[in-house]
């Protein structure tokens, strides 16, 4: 009988897991720059920023030539140290947007319902309804942003507590 009590007393959840198609090499500059304005960051620290990523341009060496120069306009610097700290502060306004839905599951009192790691989210609902919710917000947040999903590295699960 306690079993049978145990079983009924199951809820349902979904997740789902996104990854973001080459976080690193898409985020828009002007996406970091009003990122770290609206997060509160003092000035010096935005134009310093702002001076690590102006004028960042690259070219294509070939056997026999190499192109002009091409303006680069999204993504961290590669090999910076302070490249990851960069992306986890442009990723923060999407993260915000995941937290606010009306997902979430109680853990000790405490509403759990965004996990994230730099370029991979794990979103957390109650119910299918309230997880399509979630990401129907943080679909159009990251289109706002220039982000876009990788489809084959996304996944979703909807586990029934019958």
């Amino acid at each position: 009988m306690a079993l049978d009590n145990a079983w009924r007393t199951r809820k349902q959840r979904t997740v789902a897991w996104l990854d973001i198609s080459n976080a690193f090499g898409s985020v828009p500059h002007r996406h970091i720059f009003s990122t770290l304005h609206e997060l509160g960051l003092p000035d010096g620290i935005i134009d310093l920023v702002r001076e690590l990523y102006h004028g960042c341009t690259m070219t294509v060496r070939t056997t026999d030539r190499e192109t002009a120069e091409i303006s680069i306009r999204s993504g961290v610097r590669q090999g910076c140290p302070l490249s990851p700290i960069v992306l986890n502060l442009a990723m923060e306004l999407l993260l915000r947007a995941m937290a606010v839905g009306p997902g979430g599951l109680d853990l000790y009192g405490q509403k759990l319902s965004v996990l994230a790691y730099a370029d991979d989210f794990v979103l957390l609902a109650p119910d299918a309804t309230q997880l399509q919710q979630v990401l129907d917000v943080t679909s159009e947040v990251a289109r706002w942003m220039g982000l876009c999903f990788n489809v084959a590295k996304c996944a979703s699960l909807h586990i029934d507590g019958r």
